[in-house]
């Protein structure tokens, strides 16, 4: 039996709605008792889940995956009964690729947000500097952009600019965005190929990458969930910090920025 209890984080990133929905689950599980494993999918999840280990989940074993925030996961990792995997953006694969693409680019711009996941990517990205000395970093914070001024930023960039676009779920004025929003403002206002290692996008204008494979991250996990089932120790079982992931590239955008195939 498996029950889903979705945080819905992208849409409430506030800390109100976590706490309805620990007050929720703190209600449900004081009526059907403890499970034998929980999983917790994206940062929001297992932040929730480590914070209240004692008082819902005390010895209860936990699987996390898809994790943007390494040192989260880590620390994770390190507390008794719970183990995971990290989300692997690739985002050191899609922008060597970038770099092929751009033989010109100076700067890498990457697109993120305040929430959870968004903090964990901007992480990631400053990690990759000294991977890329050659190369200015800097991001667009949605989160802290009006429409208006975001819009102007993806305007305001070069040919001379790589651009990695993340997250970009909110604006400053607490307006929420699909990805599939997202990908339309920024193809719209920026006028240089935009590349990504998450889903959603290709196909819409947006030229790929190096894409973490979310089916293998969910049977990776479910994996690991059936050992701990079957009698495997959770703090036997090393954190996962390798994925599985594809290159993906839309041939029109290609095409439209003149990048030969033989890059590809």
């Amino acid at each position: 039996n498996l029950d889903i209890e979705y945080m819905d984080m992208k849409n409430y990133n506030t800390d109100e709605n976590v706490r309805l929905f620990q007050n929720l689950l703190t209600y449900k599980l004081s009526r059907r008792g403890k499970y034998d494993a929980v999983i917790a999918g994206d940062d929001a999840a297992l932040k929730l889940v480590s914070s209240t280990r004692e008082s819902l989940f005390e010895n209860t074993p936990v699987v996390f995956f898809c994790i943007n925030n390494i040192e989260d996961a880590e620390k994770a990792g390190n507390t008794p009964f719970m183990t995971g995997a990290i989300e692997e953006t690739y985002m050191k694969e899609t922008i060597e690729t970038a770099a092929r693409f751009q033989p010109g680019a100076k700067d890498i711009v990457c697109i993120v947000d305040n929430t959870l996941t968004g903090k964990g990517d901007c992480q990631q990205f400053f990690s990759l500097r000294d991977s890329f000395p050659k190369y200015t970093f800097s991001v667009i914070n949605t989160s802290e952009c009006t429409y208006d001024e975001f819009c102007r930023r993806l305007e305001h960039l070069g040919e001379n600019t790589i651009l990695l676009y993340m997250t970009a779920f909110e604006d400053k004025n607490g307006n929420q965005y699909t990805v599939h929003e997202s990908v339309k403002i920024i193809t719209q206002h920026a006028h240089i190929p935009v590349y990504r290692c998450s889903f959603g996008g290709v196909g819409e204008g947006l030229i790929g990458g190096k894409m973490v494979s979310y089916e293998a991250s969910g049977r990776q996990a479910a994996r690991m969930v059936m050992d701990i089932i079957n009698g495997k120790n959770p703090s036997d079982m090393p954190v996962i910090f390798e994925g599985e992931g594809n290159h993906c590239f839309d041939y029109q955008v290609l095409k439209k920025y003149n990048i030969s195939l033989s890059l590809v």
